[in-house]
């Protein structure tokens, strides 16, 4: 290896190094959510790949979708899981219901200069990271995010796991009786869910 490409991979370690450091301080490992800290963890990576291609004027898109993919699952503002709600989330029409939808991290502009990127670089990713995410599934509503999390982390561990059970004693619909209907709303979002686990290769 040249001394140039020596101080350039010593560069791009401090830089990560730095990035984590600060992403770390907003968002310390969730141990009660092992999912969301996995979800991360997998965010914090592909973040730190972004700004390394970004340096050299290149936007990779692959990275870009995974980021807003993930960021649907951890950044939603769901009281008492994640964070709360943030004013300069995208407030839009989802069918009947109006939801609130965060690609990205609340604060991810502070991290970015938090971590010595430099201003005008760090402006430029987090609104290309802003941007809406299009496409099947997106948005889901918070409440349906926080029940596949908590669907997925039950199924894990509970060996007699049901989805109807599950569905009974966690739904938020607000109905004295949970039906079929309360019970595929929450596997779908589960399912989507675990299938971006698997496409991430992301395991908790």
């Amino acid at each position: 290896m040249t001394k140039h490409a020596s101080r350039n991979s010593n560069s791009s370690d401090a830089e990560a190094a730095a990035l984590e450091s600060a992403w770390n301080q907003i968002w310390p490992t969730d141990k009660k959510h092992p999912i969301v800290s996995a979800l991360r963890s997998a965010y914090l990576q592909r973040l730190v790949a972004l700004v390394a291609a970004a340096k050299t004027s290149t936007v990779e898109t692959h990275l870009v979708h995974d980021l807003k993919q993930i960021g649907k699952w951890i950044f939603e503002p769901i009281d008492g899981l994640l964070r709360i709600r943030d004013p300069r989330m995208h407030f839009i029409e989802a069918g009947k219901s109006k939801v609130w939808v965060w690609v990205g991290p609340p604060h991810l502009h502070e991290v970015l200069t938090s971590a010595g990127l430099n201003q005008r670089l760090g402006t430029a990713i987090v609104r290309i990271l802003a941007q809406p995410l299009r496409g099947p599934g997106a948005p889901l509503k918070a409440s349906n995010i926080r029940l596949a999390i908590e669907c997925l982390q039950a199924k894990r561990s509970d060996p007699k796991f049901s989805w109807q059970r599950f569905a009974n004693n966690h739904c938020s619909c607000g109905q004295s009786k949970h039906n079929a209907g309360c019970r595929g709303r929450i596997r779908t979002a589960a399912i989507e869910l675990q299938r971006l686990l698997k496409r991430l290769c992301v395991t908790f």
